[in-house]
């Protein structure tokens, strides 16, 4: 006997997710629920990054003092800032994907850290 999915409305959906959140937060203490709130509020994402970049934001937050979400913030913002000027540019770092999603993958720059 072959199963058939459900398809459930957004609004049912939504409502039974609100409802199973209310349930978790009923078992949290002051400071969780304190906790959990400003979790919410972040701004997050994940990215795959090469491990020599992952160790040389470590180690440049390190010697500035800085977190190193704060760090690479700020790093991207100066380089989304440079791009739109026109300082540099993609050219010569395109190489075909194998993945369907996506046209191309941007070879990593040879970079000089020391």
């Amino acid at each position: 006997m072959s199963r058939k999915a459900v398809d459930f409305d957004p609004a049912v959906l939504a409502a039974l997710s609100d409802a199973d959140q209310r349930v978790k937060r009923r078992g949290m203490s002051a400071g969780q629920r304190k906790r959990a709130d400003r979790d919410e509020a972040r701004s997050k994402a994940t990215y795959d990054l090469p491990a020599w970049l992952i160790q040389a934001v470590t180690d440049l937050a390190e010697r500035q003092q800085v977190s190193k979400s704060s760090l690479v913030a700020f790093l991207l913002a100066r380089a989304l800032e440079a791009y739109r000027r026109g300082d540099w540019n993609f050219d010569g770092y395109h190489e075909p994907s194998r993945s369907p999603r996506y046209r191309f993958v941007l070879r990593m720059p040879d970079v000089d850290l020391e």
